[in-house]
Parts: C-alpha cells; sequence; structure tokens
C-alpha cells in the first residue's frame, strides 16, 4: 500500500508539472504574439510617417517650383532643369527614367517657374526682357514684353513687378506690382511705386514702397493696410509671423507677430529656407565680429517662437539647405559641407558641387564627353541615396 500511495504522490506531482508547462508555452506564446503585434505596429506607424512626410515634400516641391524662382523645379514626377552654362532647359521622367533636351535658349535664365505643364521664366537683367512660356514639347511664346526680376505663379495667375528703374546698389526690383493670366492675358495693376520683393501667403501679398512703408493687400489689390514704417523689407510670411530685414538699423532680422504687433530681433543680414512649413533663418552673429560665423535659427509655425538651433563657425559658409535634421553650407572654395543639427557632427559632402537644389534633393548635370551622353544626378540629402538618369 505505501508504494500505490507513492505512486500516486508522484503521477499527481507530475500532471501538476505538465499542466504548468503548459500554461507557461501558452503565456509565452501570447506575450510573444503582443511583442510581434508591436513591433508590427510600430513598423507600420513608422512607414505611416515616412509617407505623410514624403507627401508633404511634394507638395512643398510643386509650392517653390511656382512660387521660388529656380534652375529645378520639381512637380509630382516631373523635374525641369535649366542649364545656365549652354542656356537649355530638360525635362526629365522620373518614373520612366528618361530625359530629353526641350529647347536651346537665346538668353541667360535669371528664374524659372513649372506648374506641371507649362514653364515660365525670364531672362537675367540686362541681357533680355519679358516672362516667356515653354510647353514640354518646347514650344515658346512670350507673354509679357516688360521687365522683371520677380514673378510668381499663384492660384493660376502669375504676379509680377513690372520693372521701373532698377536699384543698382541692393540689385532691387523697382516698379508696378501686377498680375495676369497664364496666358498673358488681362494684365492688372495691383499696387504701385514697390521695391524689393513681394510675398503671398494666404490670399494676401507682402510689399514694401518706394516711400519705405510696409503694406499688406489682397491678391485682388484691396484693402491696402499699412504694417510698418522705415526701410523695412519683407523676407518671408508664415501664418501671422512676418520676417522682415530693417536696413535701418544694421540690417537686423526680425520677426514681427502681425496681430500682436510683438517685435523678436533674430540676428543680421538674414536669409530664411523652409522646409514642411517650418521656416529657417540665417544670420550673422554679430556686426562687430563676424568671424563667429552664422548662426541658425528656427520658427515654430504654430507658437511664433524661435528657437537657436545651431551656429556654423565658418564665417564664408553660404547656406544653401536647411531641413529638421541637417543644415547644408557651401564654403569659400565651394565645397559642400552637412551639419547635424541634433550632434552637431560636420561632414564633407563630395559630389555635390555646381548643384541647383529642392526642398530635401540636390540636382546635378554632368557630361559624359566619351559617351556623349548627360547625366541627371539626384541625391536625397537626408538619406544621401542617389538616383541617375541619363540622356542620349
Amino acid at each position: 500500500m505505501p508504494r500505490i500511495k507513492a505512486e500516486i504522490v508522484l503521477s499527481a506531482i507530475l500532471v501538476i508539472l505538465i499542466i504548468v508547462m503548459c500554461f507557461v508555452i501558452i503565456f509565452k506564446g501570447k506575450d510573444k504574439t503582443v511583442e510581434n503585434m508591436q513591433v508590427a505596429s510600430s513598423a507600420e506607424n513608422n512607414l505611416g510617417t515616412t509617407q505623410k512626410e514624403d507627401e508633404r515634400i511634394i507638395e512643398e516641391e510643386k509650392e517653390k517650383s511656382k512660387m521660388l524662382g529656380n534652375l529645378v523645379c520639381k512637380y509630382d514626377e516631373k523635374i525641369i532643369y535649366a542649364d545656365d552654362t549652354e542656356n537649355s532647359i530638360y525635362y526629365f521622367d522620373m518614373q520612366n527614367k528618361e530625359g530629353r533636351k526641350i529647347i536651346d535658349l537665346e538668353t541667360s535664365i535669371d528664374k524659372m517657374y513649372f506648374d506641371g505643364e507649362n514653364i515660365y521664366y525670364f531672362p537675367i537683367y540686362g541681357k533680355g526682357n519679358g516672362i516667356y512660356k515653354i510647353d514640354l514639347k518646347g514650344n515658346i511664346e512670350k507673354i509679357f514684353n516688360g521687365i522683371t526680376l520677380q514673378m510668381c505663379i499663384y492660384e493660376d495667375k502669375i504676379y509680377y513687378v513690372n520693372q521701373i528703374g532698377y536699384d543698382s546698389i541692393n540689385n532691387n526690383p523697382q516698379g508696378t506690382l501686377c498680375v495676369m493670366d497664364k496666358t498673358g492675358e488681362n494684365q492688372i495693376e495691383i499696387a504701385k511705386s514697390v521695391k524689393n520683393y513681394f510675398y503671398i501667403e494666404n490670399q494676401k501679398i507682402y510689399y514694401t514702397t518706394q516711400t519705405r512703408q510696409m503694406y499688406q493687400i489682397n491678391i485682388d489689390g484691396t484693402n491696402q493696410t499699412k504694417l510698418l514704417d522705415g526701410r523695412k523689407f519683407p523676407l518671408s510670411v508664415e501664418n501671422n509671423n512676418l520676417i522682415y530685414i530693417d536696413y535701418a538699423n544694421q540690417e537686423m532680422t526680425t520677426l514681427i507677430n502681425l496681430e500682436t504687433k510683438q517685435e523678436t530681433q533674430i540676428g543680421l543680414s538674414g536669409n530664411t529656407h523652409k522646409f514642411l512649413e517650418t521656416e529657417y533663418i540665417d544670420t550673422e552673429e554679430t556686426l562687430e565680429d563676424l568671424t563667429e560665423g552664422k548662426k541658425i535659427t528656427k520658427l515654430n509655425p504654430e507658437t511664433g517662437k524661435l528657437e537657436e538651433i545651431l551656429t556654423i563657425k565658418n564665417p564664408e559658409a553660404e547656406i544653401i539647405y536647411i531641413s529638421d535634421k541637417s543644415a547644408y553650407y557651401k564654403d569659400e572654395t565651394d565645397k559642400i559641407y552637412k551639419v547635424n543639427i541634433e550632434n552637431k557632427e560636420e561632414t564633407q559632402m563630395p559630389n555635390l558641387e555646381n548643384s541647383q537644389y529642392l526642398s530635401n534633393k540636390s540636382y546635378k548635370l554632368q557630361t559624359n564627353e566619351t559617351e556623349n551622353s548627360k547625366t541627371l544626378t539626384i541625391t536625397n540629402l537626408d538619406t544621401e541615396e542617389k538616383t541617375e538618369i541619363n540622356i542620349q
């Protein structure tokens, strides 16, 4: 009997151990499943974030191609590249990896714009006049006969300055602010005596007059409102935050909130760089000691607050691109450098010299003399991934 009892007890213990082990396996399996689901969910979120950022960059490329004027423009999968060394314009299809020359021009291009269907450009001041329209087959038409130094495409209209005179000291346009259809028809004057460049944001145009007063006006020419007096010229506008240079105060770059009228000084001799609805401003450190380098300040588009994010020690640095991750600059020898905003590490970027820049990419057109062909190299500045498109 004792032996039978012992066997019964051992059997019971064995059954209990088996049950416990089953529960452990089941719960571990559930934990692993949850872990896998969390990893998958995280990957899906990261993919979604990346996809959303890519979509925002595509929209930004379109906006800049219509508003800023550059030698490279991109609209969805269509790239327009102006080679200013031979006065030629090329078209590249990113989807099919194909490229071709559209047209050879008689004059050098100053600024070029693209709305996805047609190219618009005007020549360098003193080497030609007018605004020209070119379709993707190379058909060219002059739609404005005067002289201009600035234009932009906004809501299917062309806004431009009809040049009257020229400020040879600061290379600034001065004349009458006008609007016309993309065909060149229905030319209408919006504001007279405009000096320097104008900016459009939220259905309003911001500009300074030759009498040194800054105004805003609706895009249809109504409701002109004076904003500031003095030698103040707008650099950019984002929501209710306007950035301007005050030439009466050592070229001080200043932020003003158009609702509260609160002003904040940023730095000297500023330039603005927009990336994904965020403005970045590069300025000199001080007027007394310009050897301190370039200071980069970020403007929060929601709060209107300024944040100093980086100082580039090279006083000769020319800032060419800023994103939320890195800043790129060109030194006095035309070498390109990348500075990580978070850890401040600086690295030289070879083969980017003589490139054009749009949003987070560089574009470089090179000639292969032996094969009598051209190659456009597109570099993603954040990932350093390269894409090449050849023209035979």
